[in-house]
């Protein structure tokens, strides 16, 4: 990089969104990049953590609310099998209605723990989406090479295919 370069680039120096400025220096900045990298990929571990406790949360308190909703269906079957035949017709609906009940809780359940999920693997994609846009980033711009990342144990991946047109 010339002189020229250098002065200019000290004279427009990038600032972080918290109001930080980049450093300048090369090796700084490079130092500062692969930082960078390196709590991405930490953060994309952590929202894969996040994602899979909420699937095994969903999957457990899916399973309890089942046994406690049997356990409530079975309760209501030997109360209308002790009573006469009217009464016996009677807890038959009643059964019906408390299993509709359930069937409707039990979608609730299904339906809010999915939603859970569902923003903790959308969460877990864009973390994962700002790591591999960093990666392709640095190489794109030469600052890296795809064996230098992998070398550090970064998720390089090798596009097939066109390249996305971002050159519009």
């Amino acid at each position: 990089m010339s002189e020229a370069a250098y002065e200019t680039y000290d004279e427009d120096s990038a600032e972080y969104e918290d109001g930080t400025t980049a450093p300048t220096d090369v090796a700084a900045l490079i130092t500062q990049g692969l930082n960078d990298l390196g709590v991405l990929k930490a953060q994309c571990a952590e929202a894969d953590e996040n994602l899979e406790q909420a699937r095994i949360d969903a999957a457990s308190s899916m399973e309890q609310y089942k046994e406690r909703a049997q356990a409530t269906i079975a309760e209501a079957r030997a109360e209308a099998t002790e009573a006469v035949e009217q009464v016996r017709r009677e807890m038959h609906d009643r059964v019906a209605e408390v299993k509709a009940s359930v069937d409707a809780e039990l979608a609730q359940v299904k339906a809010t723990q999915y939603v859970e999920a569902d923003a903790a693997a959308a969460a877990a994609e864009e973390v994962r989406a700002k790591y591999h846009a960093l990666i392709e980033q640095l190489i794109q711009t030469g600052w890296a090479t795809q064996g230098a990342l992998a070398s550090m144990g970064h998720a390089v991946v090798k596009r097939r295919g066109r390249k996305p047109s971002s050159a519009n």
